[in-house]
């Protein structure tokens, strides 16, 4: 139990709200990893409004968070005066009583993360709103400044580990794509090499399993979101079904099965995968599994789709329904692909398994960084750091 005093963060924040229409002022988005950021950086096309007269001003170090995304740790505090989206809720601390990266870190600590969800009104709990009067009921230790600050120095070389971490995982998902698009530039194919259709390289494909997902009961199911836009599997985020042994064995999972998107967003239907894993999983119905004959190589066929060339046609390909767009498994088996004996395959399939391996290295070791800091963040706000 923390030696120090307990208070609510109502008693040392309070909300603001001003808006104004400010040609000169920058607009920001508040990110889960990132806190404040340029949004005309940060996005690739502008996502604010051009009419920003309702927007909200936030003075230098003002806090800002997504109001329906606090759970997910988007909030920070602002580098500059700035504008925001209406969609976020401000507040401002007061910096005679406390530290804004202590306060930072622990508003985005576990402890609190876990108390989100009852500060919350909503009906459902991952779009849960919380107003400011309901967040400042959150009740955490408050030691005495110099104590905040020691804190928060620590946490923050902890922060700057996973930060770096995760620069270096950008910077090889970079080296990956470069890998797929010098393989597969427009140049290549269209060169002497010929063209085949995936079809000619597959020997099953199947949809997945329409179940609803429950949790923790069953075995785990990858959905759609388990698929990164770079083609790597993201097992973070678990849901889990219950099938029988008939429907385990229909929609079991080998390690070499390609997973592919067949709904989504228009920009991210297609988004393909190899399933490489120790543990017994299946999949759901946004997904087919696809079984390549033995001369194939799954990751030639996973590589092609996910190079800028391969998306490019899946966009073009994809039928749009009502903002959704649709790939289904004959239009799959039709898809060409530049042609390659199995020794060609071989080659590029080496290169994408070296690049994969290095990876899920850095996954593993962001994961093993993020756990440290909660960690340090659990001791450091009961006292014990």
């Amino acid at each position: 139990m923390s030696q120090w005093p307990m208070v609510k963060l109502g008693d040392v924040c309070r909300p603001v709200s001003n808006r104004g229409d400010k040609d000169d002022l920058e607009v920001y988005s508040v990110t889960k990893h990132n806190g404040f950021v340029l949004s005309s950086e940060y996005f690739k096309k502008q996502v604010f409004s051009k009419n920003t007269k309702n927007y909200k001003i936030c003075e230098r170090d003002d806090f800002a968070y997504a109001t329906i995304h606090l759970d997910e740790g988007s909030i920070g505090f602002s580098p500059e005066r700035c504008l925001i989206s209406p969609m976020y809720t401000v507040f401002r601390p007061d910096y005679t009583k406390v530290d804004k990266t202590y306060l930072l870190y622990l508003l985005k600590s576990e402890r609190s993360i876990a108390q989100y969800s009852i500060l919350g009104s909503g009906s459902v709990e991952r779009r849960k709103s919380i107003k400011f009067n309901d967040l400042a009921k959150l009740q955490f230790p408050l030691p005495p400044l110099d104590e905040q600050r020691r804190i928060a120095e620590i946490l923050k070389r902890s922060s700057q580990q996973i930060s770096n971490a995760r620069q270096k995982l950008d910077h090889l998902l970079m080296i990956s794509l470069n890998t797929m698009d010098a393989h597969f530039t427009a140049e290549a194919v269209a060169g002497d090499r010929g063209w085949s259709q995936i079809g000619d390289f597959v020997i099953s494909t199947q949809y997945g399993t329409s179940k609803k997902a429950n949790e923790p009961q069953g075995i785990p199911v990858l959905r759609m979101g388990n698929i990164t836009y770079e083609g790597e599997l993201d097992l973070k985020d678990l849901k889990y079904v219950e099938l029988d042994e008939l429907e385990r064995k229909k929609f079991n999972l080998k390690n070499g099965d390609i997973l592919f998107n067949r709904t989504n967003s228009p920009e991210l239907v297609g988004k393909t995968t190899v399933y490489d894993s120790q543990s017994e999983m299946t999949f759901a119905g946004y997904l087919v599994r696809v079984r390549t004959s033995e001369d194939a190589r799954p990751e030639y066929i996973s590589g092609f789709l996910n190079s800028s060339y391969g998306k490019a046609y899946l966009r073009n390909q994809a039928k749009s329904i009502v903002g959704m767009a649709n790939i289904n498994a004959k239009e799959f088996l039709k898809i060409p692909i530049p042609s390659a004996n199995e020794s060609e395959q071989g080659v590029f399939s080496s290169l994408y398994i070296h690049c994969r391996s290095q990876i899920n290295l850095v996954r593993k070791k962001i994961t093993l960084l993020e756990e440290l800091h909660q960690s340090l963040a659990t001791r450091a706000f009961a006292g014990q750091l």
